[in-house]
């Protein structure tokens, strides 16, 4: 073996070495911030999610690293339609820009939730998080083979580090497929109720954008996870709560304040006390005591439990 091979060989074999180590270090340095914090479960950092893809779902490091995984898996000589329209999940114009735009949010969000941690994991988890964010910044302007590139196995493996932590310290919610589907089948219901409703138009319009806006957050749930269904919820029930104290006596303006109550219980219970608009602990107790018949609670079925 020539000299000149056997320094390539040593090379090659030296930068394994290199990846491999910095891959134990952080895994090593995340153990030993996770178990200060007295948060880490035995076996969790090890255990790898074991094909368990849920979990990335409970923060938004583990719904990049899901999406990016998915972008990945895409074949070199497909279109930047098709490979657009499989990532993101739709074929729509308007459904691909929004769901675009809630996956160029993450790392703002990942920031955020990572920025609670210790700063021993801040640096691991987030060592990475500039690269990815030059790659969903430059998606629409760059090819595929191009992103792939720059989506490297250490890389990855830094957004998976995230996942790890905040699934641990700091995970949200989860809505379940039967839930979501539950609670879109609410809102169709309810959109269909609105169409023949005698509400003016202007209060139908405004609650017909604040409905589908929530059956959109639904729909995105795997990008924005349960803190994007509930704003939406939130803002939902906001504005129904302000018409009932403007004195609008509608069983329908009251369907909709009971539908978006039941997608926070679902979205917000297991992160803390629900935080209600202004005002709705007035007409709540109205609506239970039943001193504005109007205002009576309608008869939609019990509401899904949260996991």
């Amino acid at each position: 073996m020539s000299n000149g091979v056997f320094l390539y060989v040593l090379l090659v074999l030296a930068q394994a070495f290199c990846v491999l180590l910095w891959h134990l270090i952080s895994a090593l340095a995340l153990a030993i911030a996770l178990a200060d914090s007295g948060s880490c479960r035995p076996g969790y950092l090890t255990r790898k999610y074991r094909g368990d893809m849920s979990e990335h779902l409970d923060n938004p490091a583990g719904r990049l690293f899901l999406f990016l995984t998915t972008l990945k898996s895409q074949q070199q000589n497909a279109s930047l339609q098709n490979v657009w329209s499989e990532v993101l999940g739709t074929t729509e114009y308007s459904d691909l820009l929004r769901r675009a735009t809630r996956v160029i949010r993450l790392p703002a969000e990942i920031r955020s939730e990572v920025g609670h941690l210790p700063d021993l994991v801040q640096k691991t988890a987030l060592r990475h998080l500039s690269t990815v964010e030059a790659v969903l910044g430059n998606l629409f302007a760059q090819n595929l083979e191009w992103a792939k590139t720059q989506l490297t196995e250490t890389v990855m493996y830094g957004l998976e580090t995230a996942s790890a932590a905040l699934s641990t310290t700091r995970p949200q919610a989860i809505l379940e497929d039967e839930q979501l589907e539950r609670f879109r089948q609410d809102l169709e219901e309810l959109q269909r109720e609105l169409e023949g409703s005698d509400l003016p138009g202007t209060i139908r319009d405004q609650l017909n954008v604040e409905v589908q806006g929530l059956k959109d957050s639904l729909r995105d749930f795997s990008i924005s996870g349960a803190q994007g269904v509930t704003e939406s919820a939130r803002a939902t029930l906001g504005v129904a709560t302000t018409l009932v104290l403007r004195g609008i006596k509608s069983s329908t303006v009251t369907k909709v304040a009971v539908i978006a109550l039941r997608v926070l219980q679902g979205a917000d219970l297991l992160s803390g006390v629900l935080q209600l608009p202004s005002g709705f602990d007035e007409v709540f107790g109205a609506l239970e005591s039943g001193d504005h018949p109007a205002f009576r609670l309608p008869e939609i079925g019990p509401a899904p439990a949260s996991k």
